[in-house]
């Protein structure tokens, strides 16, 4: 005969359902108590913890009929809202993934690049040091949707996307557990509208990373800790809590592989885990706090291959971090970040327009009013598992993250769940204390919480998509002009004309959405390559244009076209440039030979207009012939008084001078470059123009074979000019 429990309205139910289910299934019935035919023991505690548990589950949620919605079990419920909120997810973040978030940035085509090198050069898990020391599992995700969806814009975005999805998902199934189906709805519907997971859910860098792993860790452990406070067997490979505490340690290790931000993390975990153990013993007093032990051990075994490496290479750590204030020795100043961390929180954000809507904070002003309540209800019953993690990870969580960034939103992506968490739980506190009032004061409270979840949803999705996206400031800091004028260039005719691309730093960029063609980039304003024989196109982003004193020798007929940005200006221009332009340079003097094959073919050096008692200049530019297998070298002019011997009145400068070795420019090219100096204050205001080159390797001067002086420097021409 099965063995029977008694449950508390009398009717025997059998033993295989557990008790909680028992106690669920005796609440939604009417009925005094009474005592059944088949007598069971059951201990006190475990009836009144089920209890309990049946009450905080199904009392909790707001109990609104919507058709058959309210008759289903609640892990049903859970799942309905998480695909919900799935499909609202990725219709944010995927519609328009190449065109609304404007430009390509640095970062996003480094990790491009970093991604296409897998496997093509035998990449090992933990990239290079300097500048490519980054975690590996963003780039590696990057590789994948790269190759499915193709390595221009919308391919490598769509590993963002991907994790802005499954991050918004396992939030509302952490809350879910937490709080109700019905209260992880909303909180899903917070965090798939959330401005920065919206933001940073469309550029192909690995921050929203983070949150996603937080989050699946946040829900994992919760399911141990349900399963955990139930009594459990003897035999601990029959437990049902172990596995999922054991799976929510690595996820939240592995998140230690995403993203440098993520480093706050681990301490804040096991701070968490203390606080699961701590209620679970209290749940379950014949249980053990095996469960958490083994989510930190779990976490400590996934991290460790990441945490040896910047053991042994910490400036790759110092670097990918990118330390506001430096450790250790300015930890003692900064105060004004972790001010800068808090009110960017709740107040005012960063100005960046590359990773904000300046000025916007993290915290709407409805969502930081109900995070205000919310905190209050935690600080009252601190002991309990979702009130003790949301003052860790809320207060410990932007103080440590306050100490390293200040008010950058990206670094609080590892907080996003608990950013949607807080004010969350400021709605249930609040549902809570009018749950059992009249039924105007819960009809205003209803109002009033779901009134605050579509205003500051509706206001993030506005402020990323009408506002934010298309925002000139925007346009710029993202680099769409550079993106606009390499398409442009791409779609030049293709007759094996080489490309010139000026981009000042972004050569990132240039690499990864250059045209198939061949070109080259020109990485500073103050240097322009033209051919010795042939022609070329020089394209010129409108952040990156050449500086005037070059761009006058680029007549204005050989123009081929421009194109407007997203405010009407001037986004990109293509100059043809080649013999013409070159012939037409105004050589001063002989050419100079110098030592390394270099040819000084002469210069041009104008004054601009001096306002009365200012500082006169002169801007220089040198014509350099350059060997086709040249090196880079440093050009330094400078002025020096006729008749001067102390050197007080010589005033210098330099610009680095650096040949592009492209084989379809046989003879090699001429460089022109451009040198600002301040003139002397002699009292005829004359002086010599001299010029030098520098090798950068030894930091000598190379001889000239010309016009050489004492010092290593060549004659140019005497100047002399009218002050006002």
């Amino acid at each position: 005969m099965p063995a029977y429990h008694l449950d508390w309205t009398g009717k025997a139910t059998p033993a295989s359902d557990s008790l909680t289910t028992i106690v669920r299934k005796s609440a939604m019935k009417d009925g005094p108590l009474s005592v059944g035919s088949v007598p069971v023991a059951i201990r006190r505690h475990e009836f009144l913890y089920a209890v309990g548990m049946t009450r905080n589950r199904w009392r909790t949620m707001p109990r609104i009929p919507v058709g058959k919605w309210d008759s289903l079990p609640p892990r049903r419920q859970a799942a309905l809202g998480a695909a919900l909120i799935a499909v609202l997810a990725g219709c944010l973040r995927l519609i328009g993934l190449a065109r609304h978030t404007p430009g390509f940035g640095g970062d996003e085509a480094t990790i491009a690049l970093m991604a296409q090198r897998i496997h093509r050069d035998n990449l090992p898990v933990f990239f290079g040091q300097e500048q490519d020391a980054l975690p590996p599992l963003f780039p590696y995700l990057v590789k994948i949707t790269g190759t499915l969806g193709g390595w221009g814009v919308a391919g490598p975005r769509a590993a963002a996307a991907l994790c802005g999805i499954t991050a918004a998902v396992a939030c509302a199934l952490w809350l879910a557990r937490a709080l109700g189906p019905f209260w992880g709805l909303l909180g899903g519907l917070l965090a798939a509208s959330s401005f920065w997971q919206i933001m940073f859910s469309r550029q192909a860098v690995p921050p929203i990373s983070t949150a996603l792993f937080v989050s699946i860790g946040l829900w994992l452990a919760w399911i141990g800790l349900e399963r955990g406070s139930r009594r459990q067997p003897d035999r601990i490979y029959r437990r049902r809590d172990l596995l999922w505490y054991i799976c929510a340690g690595a996820a939240f290790g592995a998140g230690f592989h995403t993203d440098a931000s993520y480093a706050a993390v681990p301490p804040l975990v096991l701070l968490t885990a203390g606080v699961l153990a701590l209620n679970q013993l209290r749940a379950n007093r014949e249980g053990d706090a095996l469960g958490p032990a083994l989510l930190l051990l779990a976490m400590v075994v996934a991290m460790t291959p990441l945490a040896s490496y910047y053991l042994d290479y910490p400036d790759d750590f110092r670097r990918a971090l990118d330390l506001a204030a430096g450790l250790p020795e300015d930890l003692a100043d900064t105060g004004d970040d972790v001010a800068a961390g808090f009110r960017g929180v709740i107040w005012r954000g960063s100005e960046n327009p590359a990773t904000n809507l300046p000025g916007r904070a993290l915290l709407d002003p409805l969502l930081a009013l109900w995070t205000g309540v919310g905190f209050v209800a935690a600080i009252r019953h601190p002991t309990r598992t979702l009130e003790g993690t949301l003052l860790v990870w809320g207060l410990l969580g932007v103080f440590a993250i306050g100490l390293i960034g200040g008010d950058n939103p990206a670094l609080y992506l590892p907080l996003a769940p608990l950013l949607v968490a807080f004010p969350l739980f400021g709605m249930w506190t609040a549902w809570e204390a009018l749950r059992d009032r009249p039924l105007p004061a819960r009809a205003m409270a209803g109002i009033l919480i779901a009134a605050s979840v579509a205003i500051s949803a509706g206001w993030s999705i506005y402020d990323y998509f009408w506002q934010w996206s298309e925002s000139p400031e925007t346009y710029v800091a993202m680099r769409g002009d550079l993106r606009d004028a390499l398409a442009a260039a791409d779609a030049l005719p293709d007759d094996d004309i080489p490309i010139y691309i000026t981009s000042a730093d972004a050569y990132n960029i240039v690499e990864y959405l250059g045209p198939a063609r061949l070109y080259h980039q020109i990485e500073t304003r103050q240097q322009i390559s033209i051919p010795f024989d042939d022609d070329a196109y020089l394209v010129a982003p409108r952040s990156t244009q050449p500086v005037p004193q070059l761009r006058a020798y680029l007549a204005g007929a050989e123009l081929l076209d421009s194109g407007s940005g997203q405010a009407g200006e001037t986004s990109y221009r293509i100059w043809l440039v080649g013999p013409r332009t070159r012939d037409g340079l105004p050589y001063a003097v002989p050419s100079i030979p110098f030592e390394n094959g270099w040819l000084l073919g002469g210069f041009d050096a104008r004054a601009g207009p001096t306002p009365s008692g200012a500082q006169p200049e002169i801007d220089v530019v040198l014509v350099w012939q350059v060997p086709r297998d040249g090196d880079p070298f440093v050009a330094e002019a400078r002025l020096v008084p006729a008749g001067d011997q102390s050197g007080e009145f010589i005033t210098a400068n330099s610009v680095d001078v650096m040949p592009w070795k492209l084989p379809a420019v046989l003879g090699g090219e001429f460089l022109l470059a451009h040198v600002r100096l301040p003139f002397p204050r002699t009292g005829d205001f004359a002086a010599s123009l001299q010029v030098g080159l520098r090798n950068p390797a030894t930091g000598e001067l190379v001889t000239p074979l010309l016009n050489a002086q004492d010092d290593g420097y060549a004659f140019l021409n005497d100047l002399q000019i009218v002050v006002p």
